[in-house]
């Protein structure tokens, strides 16, 4: 069910609306209304395109499921594809929303009221509370004891604020990811998984997934940033470039962690072939021990006519102690060079 989450009149001062109410609401110079449509009812966003003069295409975009991020630049709107992160069943979920942004409102279109926009409709909505019922006079004198007209929210400010409480959520599902991959390693040190590369792949193919979801939204960011975007205003451009320095540096977080999975394969390659190489010098050890003992065996089974020990009483026994003799010194041998 779509929602007018806020709404102020032309004074800057809130109140609570109706959609039937709209068209002669916004007829003033500072009216703005943010209306959340839910995606999973079409007719909602079809009822606003004309009212607002939404592009058929920018539409059947914010409807359909898991595009990629994008900004699409109107004569006199925008609209945004973007994602918001979060954490479900030990993985990571993205959850796309579209936001249409006008000189006098903001439509966002989620799935499930996904991602969370609360913090914010909770901020704006106490806000309202503080000016809610004021009605200002235009002429006053200082003093008067009547409060000034309040300026209206700006459709930039608040689509900063969307993507700053977006990318913000972020931070936590990057931190999580970070302690996931230092526990690989220590797995894979302490040889306790019983399937590490495909711990290690798993790790790599959600890294790679999240790169090619935030990838684009460097592009929408720094595309916000540029001075000729409509609706945005200059004044709000830094607010943005700190958005842009977050995504930043959360990308750099990803490409640490890629790097760090790199090197956990190499230390687990390093660790097998270290296993391999302790397995094969044992195998070998043995092998060397048996030779000798055989070497004996292969002597005394030659068939000579003339070999004294074979008619001696402890012949055998003497054979038998030889072999032994000749394992033992090798055993001690190869323990003495740690071969075991």
């Amino acid at each position: 069910m779509a929602k007018i989450e806020i709404s102020f009149d032309g004074n800057g001062i809130f109140r609570t609306v109706d959609f039937n109410e709209l068209p002669s609401f916004l007829r003033h110079d500072h009216a703005f209304v943010w209306i959340d449509v839910d995606a999973a009812n079409p007719e909602e966003l079809s009822g606003l395109q004309a009212q607002f003069g939404l592009h058929r295409v920018a539409v059947e975009s914010a409807l359909a499921e898991q595009q990629r991020a994008k900004i699409t630049l109107y004569d006199d709107m925008i609209y945004l594809e973007f994602y918001g992160l979060r954490l479900a069943d030990d993985d990571v979920q993205a959850d796309d929303i579209g936001i249409f942004v006008g000189e006098k409102f903001i439509i966002t279109i989620r799935r499930n009221n996904l991602p969370s926009l609360e913090p914010i409709q909770n901020r704006w909505k106490d806000e309202q509370e503080l000016v809610k019922g004021i009605a200002p006079r235009n002429n006053h004198t200082p003093g008067d004891g009547v409060r000034p007209a309040r300026k209206p929210p700006s459709s930039a400010m608040l689509l900063y604020a969307i993507l700053d409480e977006l990318v913000d959520g972020y931070f936590p599902v990057v931190e999580w990811l970070g302690d996931e991959v230092e526990k690989l390693e220590d797995v894979v040190i302490a040889s306790n998984s019983t399937s590490p590369n495909l711990d290690v792949q798993h790790m790599r193919t959600r890294l790679l997934r999240l790169r090619r979801l935030m990838s684009p939204e460097q592009e929408v960011l720094n595309s916000l940033l540029r001075r000729d975007v409509p609706i945005i205003d200059e004044t709000v451009i830094p607010y943005f470039a700190e958005v842009y320095d977050h995504i930043l540096r959360i990308h750099d977080w990803m490409e640490s962690y890629r790097d760090q999975l790199s090197t956990i394969v190499d230390l687990q390659l390093s660790l097998q072939s270290n296993k391999l190489n302790e397995t094969v010098r044992t195998l070998t050890a043995w092998s060397i021990i048996l030779m000798g003992s055989t070497l004996i065996a292969g002597i005394y089974g030659m068939n000579f006519v003339h070999m004294p020990e074979l008619g001696w009483l402890l012949g055998y026994p003497f054979a038998l102690g030889l072999m032994l003799a000749v394992g033992s010194g090798l055993f001690v041998t190869f323990r003495r060079h740690k071969w075991w």
